[in-house]
């Protein structure tokens, strides 16, 4: 940011367009990753306008999506799943296969969130179909999750488990993190269904002792934790998370 700010005022005074939307945008998704959304909107429209000036249509489709993401935060789904299909259209246009994929995907979480779960089930397993066409594990490793989500809503549990095992291995073997514990928390979930509540709490222990998490993960993982019975303390999570990773085939 501190890099960022000065470049976006140079580039403005200079009439550099196309500098200065890169330089909106990137400042937006840093802003955006701290929760400073008014602030993140603005310059997430700024950057849309310029995109649009200077005829960048990727631009134009990374600026939908991202404005998209904010309104989903927002709970704004209606204007999110346009500005979603709008980058969808731009990127099938100019053949953008892993963008084109991503967007499937963010309008499959739309879906799920209202509910259409065979929309959503559509949306998503294209999604996949592309994402291991063009072999893009964080692609699996994100919307991977959201269909399990749907299988979920839906009480599936075996298909549940079996998505959850593909995003999990994408995950591990694309570097993910995050993705990780978001999978992790999923299979928390899944063994609360499943009444093997030990085994959700020591698996909810592993993630909440992991350093940096996410605020909102945090939050999750408490609120399901307290829900639970008390499990077998930090050396049967390790076994658990172990477990978890090995019926999945990962190391």
């Amino acid at each position: 940011e501190a890099r960022l700010r000065p470049y976006l005022k140079k580039v403005q005074a200079q009439g550099d367009l196309i500098s200065e939307s890169i330089a909106a945008l990137n400042l937006a998704s840093l802003l955006h990753g701290r929760g400073e959304t008014a602030e993140c909107e603005a310059l997430l429209r700024r950057a849309e306008r310029l995109f649009e000036q200077t005829g960048d249509r990727v631009g134009q489709a990374m600026t939908a999506g991202n404005i998209g993401d904010l309104l989903m935060d927002r709970k704004q789904v209606d204007a999110a799943e346009a500005f979603f299909a709008r980058g969808l259209a731009i990127y099938r246009e100019v053949g953008y296969r892993h963008k084109t994929a991503n967007m499937l995907g963010k309008l499959g979480r739309v879906a799920l969130v209202r509910h259409r779960l065979d929309e959503a089930e559509r949306l998503l397993v294209e999604t996949q179909n592309i994402a291991i066409a063009i072999d893009a594990n964080d692609l699996i490793a994100t919307h991977q999750q959201t269909l399990a989500d749907v299988h979920l809503e839906r009480g599936e549990i075996q298909p549940a488990r079996e998505v959850l095992a593909t995003a999990l291995r994408a995950a591990v073997e694309g570097g993910e993190s995050r993705e990780q514990l978001e999978c992790l928390f999923r299979f928390a979930r899944l063994f609360t269904l499943t009444n093997a509540g030990a085994e959700a709490q020591d698996v909810l222990r592993t993630i909440l002792a992991q350093p940096n998490l996410p605020g909102s993960l945090q939050d999750d993982a408490m609120q399901l934790r307290n829900t639970l019975p008390d499990g077998g303390g930090v050396a049967r999570a390790r076994e658990v998370s172990a477990l978890v990773h090995a019926l999945m085939g990962v190391s």
